[in-house]
């Protein structure tokens, strides 16, 4: 969990074309916060997003008691997703993004952020992989790096990992670092 490094250069547009045949702009907004700790949480409302309506959640309350955010659901992220979504002009993620990264350190903490970042509502995540949308010619390519988990997440290098990643595809020039045979050969994985 702690194998690897990871660097990214913010600079000017100029500096960018000199650096680069292909820069990339990104854009970033930050959201707020939340506890961790479980029992320092307050029930809430859940924060809907832009392609979230009350209805949404109807059946999802009818049928238990449900406490939001609970222990699964991290509000900064759907606070983040709330704020982006609404910046960006986001309607609906799935169809308005081309490509996504989530943070999946843990096998759950998957069906978490695809929940808390409105790929499907509370309840339904897992229906986001079962219904082949995060797959690399589905309707949301997601972690096709291998995420977290399949790059040994390391610690403190991982969101720039992870910019990193999404440029290099917004640069079609993934193929050059994933799938050049004298790099699989030369790191003994072939």
């Amino acid at each position: 969990m702690s194998v690897g490094a990871a660097t990214l250069l913010v600079c000017d547009e100029k500096v960018a074309h000199e650096l680069s045949d292909a820069p990339v702009e990104i854009k970033a907004c930050c959201g707020g916060t939340h506890t961790l700790r479980t029992a320092d949480r307050r029930n809430m409302p859940i924060l809907l997003l832009p392609n979230e309506d009350e209805k949404t959640y109807a059946e999802y309350f009818a049928d238990r008691r449900h406490e939001w955010p609970g222990f699964s659901s991290f509000l900064a992220a759907r606070m983040a997703a709330y704020l982006a979504y609404h910046q960006a002009g986001i309607h609906d993620p799935v169809e308005d993004l081309d490509l996504l990264e989530t943070h999946d350190a843990f096998t759950i903490s998957d069906i978490q952020t695809y929940e808390d970042v409105g790929l499907r509502p509370y309840g339904r995540g897992r229906e986001f992989i079962e219904s082949g949308d995060a797959y690399y010619e589905g309707r949301l390519p997601t972690n096709l790096s291998g995420g977290l988990i399949g790059t040994m997440h390391a610690v403190g290098a991982t969101g720039i990992f992870q910019v990193v990643e999404l440029l290099w595809q917004l640069q079609q020039k993934w193929a050059k670092f994933h799938a050049a045979p004298e790099l699989w050969t030369r790191y003994a994985k072939s």
